[in-house]
């Protein structure tokens, strides 16, 4: 039930499921796990990171743990524990894209923009239908000053997710940097017609129409 409760995102409701479920069977590691990603969801971060060590003592070498502690520390700004974390993730299943995935938005984060860029592409290579990793990838391009290898990246992640909002979003402020505003326009439109209540999409918008 606590499952369930989590994928319908009341994570309140999905963490009090998982509490029980602990106080009935103490040595649940599944469990353990459910919990810190109900915790991390509701911003409880040390809780989370208490619930991912208490999974891995009960059952040491799980990767999808190691990687949501990986998360949850990366998001308490504790880069590199965070990258030790996703490392550990990957030496236990070297096809998992998604803590490749992570682990390049850690180094982006630690400024390490090339050693970003290879785990988003390990990532893709494992995983082609990675939206997340094409966007997260164009991003650093586009930091590095790659405008038309982001814009490519940007495009390849909407193909895979249409409604892909932030890719949508972070195209149109590609394709203005590089001076094409009425595409801008165009991409920045579709933004808000996929989520209308975007405030930084009609943001960019309105100074993309000033501009032009």
């Amino acid at each position: 039930l606590g499952v369930v409760f989590q994928n319908q995102n009341k994570f309140n409701d999905a963490a009090d499921m998982f509490k029980k479920s602990i106080a009935l069977k103490p040595y649940y590691a599944e469990a353990y796990n459910n919990l810190g990603v109900a915790l991390h969801h509701l911003g409880n971060l040390n809780e989370a990171k208490q619930a991912y060590k208490k999974s891995i003592t009960l059952k040491p070498n799980q990767a999808q743990v190691l990687n949501n502690m990986g998360l949850t520390l990366h998001d308490q700004g504790k880069m590199n524990e965070g990258l030790i974390s996703f490392n550990k993730a990957i030496s236990l299943k070297p096809n998992y894209a998604e803590a490749y995935c992570n682990k390049g938005l850690t180094l982006k984060s630690l400024g390490k923009l090339d050693d970003s860029i290879s785990a988003f592409n390990k990532s893709i290579l494992i995983n082609p239908n990675n939206s997340e990793a094409y966007n997260n990838m164009a991003v650093v391009l586009k930091t590095q000053g790659n405008l038309y290898e982001a814009i490519k990246a940007f495009e390849k992640a909407i193909l895979l997710k249409p409604n892909y909002v932030e890719a949508y979003r972070n195209l149109g402020v590609a394709f203005n940097d590089i001076g094409m505003l009425e595409k801008a326009i165009k991409v920045f439109n579709k933004a808000i017609m996929l989520k209308p209540d975007n405030a930084e999409s009609h943001m960019n918008l309105s100074f993309t129409l000033l501009c032009n």
